[in-house]
Parts: C-alpha cells; sequence; structure tokens
C-alpha cells in the first residue's frame, strides 16, 4: 500500500486559512510550509491525525471549541487530500461550533459518503497511536523510550505487516467457530463456546504478559550477571575479601551438598508409610487383631470341604456337577496349605514387632536433621551475603553503585520469578476460571474444544485448526525477533550518524526502546533516536506513508539536522515539514539532496504581526480566504525576512 499526501485545506478554524495541492499530478518527495508562530502548524497536524484515524468522532464538546478561531466562527472546514495506490481520496472533517460537534465525509473511487468511512487496506492503520508514528507527535519520542509503552514493538508489527500472521489465525479461528455453530443444535453449546471464548481471551492476555515479564527477566539476568562480575571483580582486589570469600563459597557448598543427601534420606523414609502418619499404625493393629481370629481347625475344616463335595446340591443351592466337586477339592488343599498359613503368621510376627511410639520417632529426627541443614546452608549463604555487603559498604562510592544495582536488580528478579512461576506453575485441583495459571487454562481450553468440536461432529477440523495457529503463532514470534535484531542493528548505524562522538546505542526493542547502558537523554538525543528508529522502519516496510513534522529539526543542533537531511531521502517516499524560519539550512541541504522533487510554501496572516513579511511580497501576490497569503516558490521561501527593521 502506497499513501500520499496531496494537499491540505482549512477554513474556520484556529488556523491560517488555506488551500494547498501539492505537485502537479503526484506529489513531491519534500514538500516544507513555513510558517510563523500563531498560525495554526499544531492545529493542522491534530487534525491531519483525526482525519487519518477518525478519533475526532469522540472527542467531547471542550476539545471541539479548542479549534474555533478567536473571532468566534459558527462552523469550521479541514480537508485532506490523498492519493491511495494511485486513486485519489478525500477525508473531510466539518466543525459545527454551535452543536460543539464534529461530523466526517470520505470521497473514495466515484461516491462520497457522510461519514469515517477508510478504503479496507487503509482501514487497519486508523488507530490513532499508529498515525501518530507518521504525523509525528512532539511526545512520541518520549513515549517510544518509555517502558510502559509499547508503541515501538507495536509499529514493528504493522510495517512488517506481522499483523496479517494474527489476522489469518483469527479468520482460521472465526471460521471453524463459524462450522461448530453450523452443524450442531445440541443443548448447551452456545453456552460451552461463550466459556470457550473467555477462558481462551484470559489465556491470550496472560500469555502476552508472560512473555512480556520473560524478556524483561532475561535483561534483568544478564545486567544482573554483568554488574555481579562488576562487583566481584572490584571487591576482589582486597585479598582478605578473596580469602574469606573461598571460605564462606566452601561453607556454602559444603552445605548445600549435605542438605541434597538429608533430601535425599528423608524422601527414602517417606516410602515407609508406618513412619509417615499415626493412621497407617493403627490400620495395621486392627489387621493384626484380625488375623489373630482367623484359626480355623485344619481337621475340622478339612471334613467340612469334603462333606460339601459330596452333597447332591452346592450350599447356594444349585446342583452340585463333577466339575464343581473337584474344584471344591482342589481350593480346600490350596487353602488349608502350611505356606499360607506362614504368609499369615509372618504378616502378624512383623506388625507385633514394629517399634510403637506414638510420636513417630524416625520421621521427627529426619525433619528435625532436615531443618538443621536447611539452617546451615541459609546461614552459609547469609555470611557469604554479608561479606559482600559489608566489604561493599566500606569501599569506594564504585562498589557502593554496583551493590546498590545489584540489590535493586536481584529485587526485580525475585519478583519477575514469583510472577513467572505463578503463571507457569503446574494446575492444582483448586483452580478454575479465576486461575492465574496458563496450563489450567490451557487444558480447559482443550476441555471446551472437545465438548463443542465434538458435539459439532468437528473433532478432526479443531485439530488441523490448532496445528496452523500452532504454526503462524509461532512464524510471527520468530519474524518479529528477527526484525528487532535487525533494526537495532540499523538504528545504532544510523544514530553514530546522527550523534556522531555520543556513543548512544540501543539495547533491544521490547515493547520500548531501551538503551545501553543510559536511563536519560536530552531533546536533541530523544528526537534523534525517534527519526531513527522511524527512518528505519520507513526504509524496510510494505507499506508507504506521509511523514508529516511539525518543526522537524527543532532540537537537533547542526549536524545532527545535516545527517538528517542526508538521511531522509533514502529512507522516507514523502516528507511533509511544517518549519520556522530557522531551519532554513536543514531545507537547503535537502534541497541540495533532491532539488528536483522539492516544494516550498510559505504561508502567512496580514495581521499587524506579520506585516515585516508582508511588505515583502512578490508583484501579484494577493490574500485569500481570511487574509492568508500562500506564496509558493523557494526563492520567497528561503529570502523573506521575518524581521522589522533589522529586529525581531
Amino acid at each position: 500500500m502506497k499513501l500520499q499526501l496531496t494537499g491540505l485545506k482549512a477554513a474556520g478554524l484556529r488556523s491560517a486559512e488555506l488551500d494547498l495541492r501539492f505537485g502537479e499530478g503526484s506529489a513531491p518527495k519534500f514538500t516544507f510550509i513555513q510558517m510563523p508562530n500563531g498560525t495554526g502548524k499544531t492545529t493542522i497536524a491534530e487534525c491531519l491525525r483525526a482525519a487519518l484515524s477518525g478519533e475526532a468522532l469522540s472527542w467531547g464538546a471542550e476539545r471541539v471549541r479548542s479549534f474555533q478561531r478567536a473571532s468566534g466562527s459558527d462552523a469550521g472546514l479541514f480537508e485532506a487530500r490523498f492519493s491511495l495506490d494511485g486513486s485519489p481520496m478525500t477525508i473531510g472533517m466539518k466543525f459545527d461550533f454551535t452543536a460543539e460537534s464534529i461530523s466526517y465525509y470520505t470521497t473514495f473511487g466515484r461516491g462520497r459518503l457522510p461519514k469515517f468511512s477508510l478504503p479496507p487496506v487503509l482501514a487497519r492503520f486508523a488507530d490513532p497511536g499508529f498515525v501518530r508514528l507518521y504525523i509525528f507527535d512532539a511526545e512520541l519520542p518520549q513515549e517510544l523510550l518509555q517502558g510502559s509503552s509499547d508503541r515501538a514493538e507495536r509499529a514493528i508489527d504493522a510495517f512488517y505487516q506481522l499483523y496479517v500472521l494474527e489476522e489469518i489465525s483469527n479468520a482460521i479461528e472465526h471460521y471453524w467457530e463459524g462450522q461448530v455453530q453450523g452443524a450442531s443444535t445440541q443443548q448447551g453449546l452456545a453456552r460451552n463456546r461463550n466459556k470457550l471464548a473467555d477462558v481462551k481471551e484470559k489465556k491470550r492476555r496472560l500469555e502476552r504478559a508472560l512473555e512480556r515479564d520473560q524478556t524483561e527477566l532475561r535483561s534483568v539476568e544478564e545486567d544482573l550477571e554483568t554488574k555481579s562480575a562488576k562487583l566481584d571483580d572490584h571487591l576482589g582486589q582486597v585479598e582478605q575479601y578473596r580469602h574469606q570469600k573461598a571460605i564462606l563459597e566452601a561453607q556454602l557448598k559444603t552445605a548445600s551438598d549435605e542438605l541434597v543427601a538429608a533430601l535425599a534420606d528423608a524422601l527414602g523414609r517417606l516410602r515407609r508409610p508406618l513412619d509417615v502418619h499415626l493412621g497407617f499404625r493403627s490400620a495395621l493393629d486392627s489387621l493384626t487383631a484380625g488375623l489373630d481370629s482367623l484359626k480355623l481347625p485344619e481337621a475340622t475344616s478339612r471334613e467340612f470341604f469334603r462333606d460339601l463335595a459330596e452333597q447332591k446340591h452346592c450350599i447356594c443351592g444349585s446342583p452340585m456337577t463333577s466339575s464343581a466337586r473337584e474344584h471344591i477339592t482342589r481350593a480346600a488343599e490350596y487353602l488349608l496349605a502350611d505356606d499360607t498359613a506362614g504368609v499369615v503368621n509372618a504378616l502378624k510376627n512383623d506388625a507385633r514387632s514394629f517399634q510403637r511410639d506414638d510420636t513417630c520417632p524416625g520421621l521427627t529426627l529426619v525433619a528435625n536433621d532436615l531443618a538443621a541443614q536447611i539452617r546451615k546452608r541459609d546461614v552459609a549463604r547469609h555470611d557469604l551475603e554479608l561479606l559482600v555487603s559489608d566489604t561493599s559498604e566500606k569501599a569506594d562510592k564504585a562498589a557502593k553503585s554496583l551493590k546498590e544495582a545489584v540489590d535493586d536488580l536481584t529485587l526485580s528478579q525475585s519478583s519477575l520469578v514469583s510472577r513467572i512461576s505463578a503463571l507457569t506453575r503446574d494446575p492444582s485441583p483448586d483452580d478454575d476460571e479465576n486461575t492465574t495459571c496458563i496450563k489450567w487454562l490451557g487444558l480447559e481450553v482443550r476441555r471446551l474444544e472437545l465438548i463443542v468440536a465434538e458435539a459439532a461432529r468437528l473433532v478432526e477440523l479443531r485439530e488441523h485448526k490448532d496445528e496452523l495457529r500452532d504454526v503462524l503463532t509461532s512464524s510471527a514470534r520468530r519474524a518479529r525477533e528477527e526484525a528487532r535484531r535487525e533494526l537495532v542493528k540499523a538504528m545504532n548505524e544510523r544514530l553514530a550518524i546522527l550523534l556522531p562522538g555520543e556513543g548512544l546505542t540501543v539495547a533491544d526493542i521490547r515493547p520500548y526502546l531501551k538503551l545501553e547502558g543510559r536511563e536519560g537523554v536530552n531533546l536533541g538525543a530523544m528526537l534523534s533516536i525517534g527519526y531513527s528508529f522511524l527512518t528505519t522502519l520507513f526504509e524496510r516496510g510494505n507499506h508507504e506513508f506521509p511523514f508529516v513534522v511539525d518543526a522537524p529539526t527543532m532540537g537537533l543542533d547542526g549536524l545532527a539536522r545535516e545527517a538528517l537531511a542526508n538521511i531522509l531521502p533514502l529512507t522516507a517516499s514523502q516528507f511533509v515539514g511544517f518549519v520556522l524560519d530557522n531551519e532554513r539550512d536543514f531545507t537547503r541541504r535537502v534541497r541540495e539532496n533532491v532539488r528536483d522533487s522539492c516544494e516550498f510554501y510559505t504561508v502567512f496572516s496580514d495581521s499587524s504581526r506579520n506585516r515585516p513579511l508582508a511588505d515583502q511580497l512578490p508583484p501579484g501576490a494577493e490574500a485569500g480566504d481570511g487574509g492568508t497569503y500562500v506564496i509558493r516558490g523557494f526563492d520567497f521561501f528561503d529570502q523573506v525576512m521575518w524581521t522589522k527593521n533589522g529586529e525581531r
């Protein structure tokens, strides 16, 4: 998809009245619009973002009134003209300041619709957060660096079209659910389908949280390992510390090994039920008493079985057969055999000889020993930590700083491990729909899917659906990881050009831009980071968007401006900049690079504040609606003086 901005129109708003059409036939690569402060550059940028996102439909009355010009106009109009894959498109916004409301109209192809209705190919990019990426918001660079934001990660998904994999996955799911709905009328199917959707959504939400926590844990562990090593090297310069540390580490290892051995012994003892609970002993006593009462006189018993075999009928009333007589005779010999009695007697003897101390002393001793081993290990670990802490306190500021960083990272690691453990633990009998156990939710999803699928006779389709979705999910994850690595490398190469000598590098994009060894940066560096990220995306993405920026170089020094002017022609398909007169060094440099595809406008009103500009108008220039002058051309743009008698 290729989207180009081909014109802008504003009337009755808190901005200059203008009606611009960029280029002749097709929009130029670079368009610069020079406007003094107070002529509505910010208003135009806000309206352009709202035109592409539709967000003005949710604006309140106060927000709508903020666009009303000071003269108190009753109505206003903003219109943005585009070329979408070569076809003209217009999005308009009508402001009714009396009713304090805004209505849209959209023109594409042959018709005009009285509403916000983007073509499907563009509609997927109508998210306000995404629109702010290319209709540049001054707060965006800061948000890209904030840990609470996932703007950078979402931008990667959009520019690399990774959302397509998720859309295919959702389409497969939707198709399967549609087949289930149409294939069966079994009672309760709708209820199970709704329950399945709720469980799936919760599982997806927890899996996203788990992925974020695991990513953060990897980062924290890497940082903790690095800082711990630095701290150990720093403290290791003291010979006494090295000696004491070696002793304490040996003690910790010994205690840990002894604890492992004690645990193995305890598990062995637990395999003997009589050592575990008095209830087992009580049951054994009852069994022994029963065996004592099982005493059959052998001679009498044998005679009983012989008499039974000679009867015409069995004691159950059925006729006695030759087969039954033979079986009774064999059973009598087996039941009254000496080895059977031997087993019973051995069992009774063992039961009587077992120790009957009510406190189960064997297991108590094992438990006490285990507790002692745990205390010994914990004391050794505490002594080692105390050595590091005490040595750090007595060392220089660098060691103290490293120790504080290690402590903070350790706390973060513990918190993350706890959260991850709660999410990844095995299911328990107490789990239900309110659980945070992902494995239980996965089992519940499979259970409900089987119920729904079996009810609709679509088990096979469900299995194919799961296989396809697994392939799509893993493909998206691998593609996202590869894109991150590629972007980080390219961004750092670009930052070296934009900020030479600063040593500023990006460590990762998960889910925001993380700097290597830096927490905060100044405005110029922040803007450079934002440009390096966005231009790298523009360069690699499969879609082309207009890059619209208000005051594109404010906060950048001369070297960064020149570097940006050299980079933008290679990365942006279309750049529209609202600039001030003190940014002309940047516009001149861009013009030198792309002389044949640059367009320049100077826009100002005929107010007394702008009288010095009006006094320099070229012959034939006249004010348009609202007393606005729109002068097209580089010469006036570059030479007009925004001063009166040489003074501001």
